[in-house]
C-alpha cells in the first residue's frame, strides 16, 4: 500500500521529534558531566595547606627542638617561639608533639587564680594527703566545670592521656632523674597541669635546664622562657618529694624562680593544659599570636 504524501511528513516529524529528544538528551548528559567535571576540578584546586610543625627543627635560638630526654618528642623553646595555636576560640601555645603523635598544649592566658587543693590550710593537715590524683581540688574543677565549659569541637579534639605527678627533690642538678621520678606516679586524665621539668626543658640557655641550674640563675633565665608569664605566679603539677610534706606543691613565679613550700591551700594562677588526639591536622597561620595555626 503506498504511503501518501501526508503520511510519509508525519513519519518525517516524528524521526525530527526523536531525533531532537535524543540530542537535547545527550546534550543534557554531556553537561551536566562536564559540570560535575568543573566543580570537582574547582574543588581541587582548593588545597589547605596542612603543617607538620617537625619539618621546621631548629638547633639554635627559639623554635622546636628534639627533646634530648625523652626519644621522639619535640619541644618548643626560647623566649617565644612560634607555637601559637588556636584552641577552644582562644590563644593557646603548644608545648610539645608527643612520641605517640599527640600535641601537648597550655592555655595562653592565665585563669583565676585557685587553691592546688584545700585539704591543706597555712596551719597544717586538714585531711587526707594531698596529690593531684587524690583527686585534688584544682583536678575536680579543670575536669568537671572547667572542662564541660569548653566548646564541643575542643572537647572533641582531646584526648584522655597520662599525666606524670610524681614527687621530685628541690635544686636538683639532673632533669633526667626528675623527669623519672615525675613519671613514677601517673594519673590519667583531660586536663591538668604542666610539671617543673616541662617548664625547664622551655629554656634555650642550657644553665637553666635544671632546676638547681635555674634557681642559680633565675634573674637570667627567665629572659629565654616562654612560659614565664610577668606579674602572675601558676601552679604546676609536680610536688616535693617528702612523705612528710604533701603540701609542697611547686609554683612558677613571674621573676622564672620555682617556688614551694605549703603551696597547696594558696590562690596562683591555673594554666590548663590538655592533650589534643593525634588524628588532629594543624594547618593555617604562621604559628605567631597574630597569625596562629588552625586545628582541622
Amino acid at each position: 500500500m503506498r504511503k501518501t504524501r501526508k503520511s510519509k511528513l508525519k513519519g518525517q516529524k516524528q524521526i525530527l521529534l526523536v531525533g531532537l529528544f535524543v540530542f537535547v538528551t545527550l546534550m543534557t548528559i554531556g553537561y551536566a558531566a562536564f559540570n560535575t567535571n568543573i566543580t570537582l576540578h574547582a574543588k581541587g584546586n582548593i588545597k589547605i595547606k596542612l603543617v607538620d610543625i617537625t619539618d621546621n627543627v631548629v638547633t639554635s635560638g627559639d623554635g622546636l627542638y628534639e627533646d634530648e630526654y625523652e626519644d621522639g618528642r619535640y619541644v618548643y623553646k626560647g623566649a617565644n617561639p612560634n607555637n601559637y595555636v588556636k584552641f577552644n576560640n582562644e590563644l593557646w601555645r603548644i608545648v610539645a608533639k608527643e612520641a605517640d603523635g599527640t600535641y601537648k598544649i597550655v592555655r595562653n592566658e592565665i585563669l583565676e587564680a585557685r587553691a592546688y587543693d584545700k585539704v591543706y590550710t597555712d596551719t597544717g593537715l586538714e585531711t587526707g594527703d594531698s596529690n593531684w590524683a587524690r583527686p585534688a581540688t584544682l583536678n575536680i574543677y579543670l575536669n568537671g566545670t572547667y572542662y564541660n565549659g569548653l566548646t564541643s569541637t575542643a572537647q572533641s579534639q582531646i584526648v584522655s592521656h597520662n599525666w606524670g605527678n610524681g614527687g621530685i627533690q628541690a635544686s636538683n642538678y639532673n632533669l633526667a632523674v626528675q623527669i623519672t621520678d615525675e613519671n613514677s606516679r601517673v594519673w590519667n586524665g583531660k586536663v591538668a597541669l604542666l610539671t617543673v621539668s616541662e617548664y625547664l626543658r622551655a629554656n634555650t640557655n642550657a644553665r637553666c635546664n635544671t632546676f638547681g641550674g635555674n634557681d642559680d640563675n633565675y634573674q637570667t633565665c627567665h629572659k629565654t622562657n616562654w612560659l614565664v608569664i610577668e606579674d602572675y605566679r601558676w601552679h604546676t603539677l609536680s610536688a616535693l618529694d617528702d612523705p612528710n610534706t604533701f603540701y609542697d606543691i611547686y609554683s612558677i613565679s613571674s621573676d622564672g624562680s620555682i617556688g614551694g613550700g605549703r603551696y597547696v591551700y594558696k590562690n596562683y594562677g591555673v594554666r590548663p593544659s590538655v592533650y589534643l588526639k593525634s588524628s588532629i591536622k594543624i594547618t593555617g597561620g604562621t604559628g605567631t599570636e597574630s597569625d596562629p595555626y588552625v586545628i582541622v
